[in-house]
């Protein structure tokens, strides 16, 4: 399973959930985590570090798409998350 599928995993029991009670732990739990998560340039693997410059300078250059084609996409391609 990806990431994105794990995350949307959870993102699609969160809204199902109502007991704030529950929901309070989750959030603390997740804020604990990404309070002691950090990522320093130097400890990044050469490879992940290439591809972030290159994306930087594709960025600069505008060799982009658009927020509205990539939710297009993400749309089209997910579509079977959104079915209920």
């Amino acid at each position: 399973m990806s990431v994105f599928e794990i995350k949307s995993t959870i993102h699609q029991l969160v809204e199902k959930l109502e007991d704030e009670a529950v929901l309070l732990k989750i959030e603390k739990i997740l804020e604990e985590y990404v309070a002691v998560e950090s990522v320093v340039w130097e400890d990044l693997p050469v490879e992940l570090q290439n591809r972030l410059d290159k994306s930087e300078e594709d960025a600069k250059s505008g060799n982009v798409i658009s927020h509205d084609e990539v939710v297009s996409r993400f749309r089209k391609q997910y579509a079977h998350f959104y079915e209920s």
